[in-house]
């Protein structure tokens, strides 16, 4: 027999016929309220934390607990919502109720005032992330630790979805010096410890003053248990020193259609951004796959620490503009030579691959050291340099896109490499650099390694020298060569040479280009030992040519033959 009690109250005071084995609600502490829920008759021992959340006693002593096989809501427990009122016991306990796996929070904002743990295997859900969530008490007294907000630890196939969580800025800048200011940081969704198969659907985090989402070691060291096959999708993050950020030694996770704002959206108070992507520590697998930022932060920091080597961290298809000076993406090794921590020394990140999308920065589209790097098919623009190569950082590039606008102050470089880094282009893509201002411009370093040429804006840069304009026929005249000739700089290895047409070809095809090297004693070879020729048609008035070879070509002079057929 299911008998109707009326509230979670009313049975509380209620006789209940010895006959009646199962009761329904009508609410929690109200009819509708959202808290009805279905109990039935034990005689079992159950935890006393859980009395009048998963179960009660009546007022005839009788004991009631919740039924299995029922959707389990926030409201059930107590949890009504209501401004300033601290739910976070009650969500507590309704997660650690035995029967629930999974917890729906309903249309509802739950304040909590501290940690909330979900434990291993459960689900926390919502109604939808723009009416399910919770959001902060601000700090009042000085924190032993950082809040990890809402967080599992040791989680096995648990789930997060469709709710946000507003940290509301708890904790800016309260503490009496940095060091308690960083102890009163507070995170958003944390996953810790040797977590597995975590899923995170849906979830948004604004104005964390620590990390918003935060995948880490189970200790400070981030070298304790470790989580590993996270996934995050379609979640968001606005206003938070970090917005997705991934630790310790050999964490895999993957990040997908995911967002990230420097901005607040609800016009208060901009909190210091970090960075809107991080990882470090040693992870073994971080990949971001259609991922987007916009704000006034690095994109990407990828740093060495810990004294380990990173493994890989990708980026497909994403989106990031970044409105400051920082690096659109940062590949780097803070401490090389193991200055802080002496196990850095010579530690890289292994395996850093950029395919496809839009990455913009301000002073660097990316800056790498200490890392191999792919780019396949990117393009960068930034208003400074396109890609800053400096320590041990190895660069290929497969067919990129890389536009630099200087200004009046700032130099501007397209590929720059510095100390031990190389540079290798593979591939055609485009290389553009301009300058509105007086600073120099410099298309990329002599030390780049090209496989194929891209189109390069100026056509010669620094390393190319216009030669003399060849006599095209013209109309209805008879197939005719012209001759020009270039020495090339002393001790060159690699240079450009630039053949502009006064007038355009009617047809590249029709257009043969020959070249002939001479060499010092005025013989003529073709082709020297290791020489190599790339020919890039920029237009139809310009051929831009690119010639390397292992030998320097000292003394050598180049001569070349133009012939346009008639169609």
């Amino acid at each position: 027999m299911l008998y109707i009690i009326g509230t979670f109250t009313d049975a509380l005071a209620a006789t209940i016929d010895p006959d009646v084995h199962v009761i329904r609600t009508s609410g929690r502490s109200t009819e509708n309220d959202g808290g009805a829920a279905t109990y039935q008759r034990t005689t079992a021992t159950l935890e006393s934390n859980q009395q009048n959340y998963s179960w009660f006693e009546a007022a005839d002593g009788s004991v009631w607990q919740l039924a299995s096989g029922q959707p389990y809501y926030a409201a059930q427990f107590g949890a009504l919502g209501g401004d300033q009122i601290d739910s976070r016991p009650i969500i507590q306990a309704a997660l650690d109720a035995p029967m629930v796996g999974v917890l729906n929070l309903g249309p509802l904002v739950h304040w909590f005032s501290g940690n909330i743990r979900k434990p291993s295997g459960k689900g926390l859900v919502g109604a939808g992330r723009a009416i399910s969530g919770f959001r902060s008490f601000q700090i009042t007294v000085q924190q032993a630790s950082p809040r990890f907000g809402i967080y599992c630890d040791g989680d096995r196939n648990g789930w997060f979805a469709d709710f946000f969580i507003n940290i509301d800025r708890a904790g800016l800048n309260f503490g009496a010096t940095p060091a308690a200011q960083l102890l009163n940081r507070c995170s958003g969704l944390v996953i810790r410890g040797d977590s597995r198969s975590v899923r995170v659907n849906r979830v948004d985090v604004y104005n964390a003053t620590g990390y918003a989402h935060y995948t880490a070691a189970g200790d400070a060291a981030n070298s304790g248990p470790t989580p590993k096959d996270i996934m995050r999708r379609d979640c968001q993050a606005y206003n938070s020193q970090v917005c997705f950020e991934a630790t310790s030694l050999g964490t895999e996770e993957e990040t997908v259609d995911c967002a990230a704002w420097g901005a607040p959206q609800d016009g208060g108070v901009t909190i210091p951004m970090e960075v809107a992507y991080h990882a470090y520590g040693g992870i073994a697998r971080v990949i971001r796959r259609r991922c987007s930022f916009y704000g006034n932060a690095t994109g990407d920091l990828t740093v060495i620490t810990d004294g380990v080597d990173n493994g890989e961290v990708g980026f497909e298809d994403c989106d990031f503009e970044t409105t400051g000076t920082q690096a659109g993406l940062s590949v780097a090794n803070p401490d090389p030579n193991g200055s802080s921590v002496p196990a850095n020394a010579g530690k890289i990140t292994r395996n850093y691959w950029v395919r496809g999308g839009r990455i913009a920065g301000g002073t660097f589209g990316l800056l790498a050291n200490n890392a191999k790097v792919r780019v396949d098919g990117t393009t960068f623009t930034s208003r400074s340099t396109g890609l800053q190569i400096t320590a041990n950082a190895a660069v290929d590039l497969y067919s990129p896109i890389i536009k630099v606008t200087g200004s009046t102050t700032i130099a501007v470089f397209g590929v720059n490499v510095e100390g031990t880094g190389t540079a290798s282009w593979h591939g055609a893509g485009e290389l553009t650099v301009t300058n509105a201002g007086t600073g120099a411009v410099v298309t990329f370093a002599p030390s780049v390694k090209f496989t194929n040429t891209p189109v390069i804006t100026p056509p010669s840069s620094q390393l190319g020298t216009a030669l003399p304009n060849y006599r095209q026929r013209k109309t209805g005249q008879i197939t005719q060569t012209a001759w020009s000739s270039y020495n090339p700089t002393a001790t060159n290895k690699k240079f450009y040479v630039n053949i502009p047409l006064a007038t355009s070809v009617a047809s590249r095809a029709l257009t043969m280009v020959n070249l002939l090297l001479q060499q010092p004693d005025g013989s003529l070879v073709w082709p020297p030992q290791d020489l190599t020729i790339t020919f890039n048609w920029q237009s139809n008035g310009l051929i831009q040519v690119q010639i390397s070879t292992a030998d320097a070509l000292t003394n050598y002079s180049l001569r070349y033959e133009i012939v346009e057929y008639l169609g």
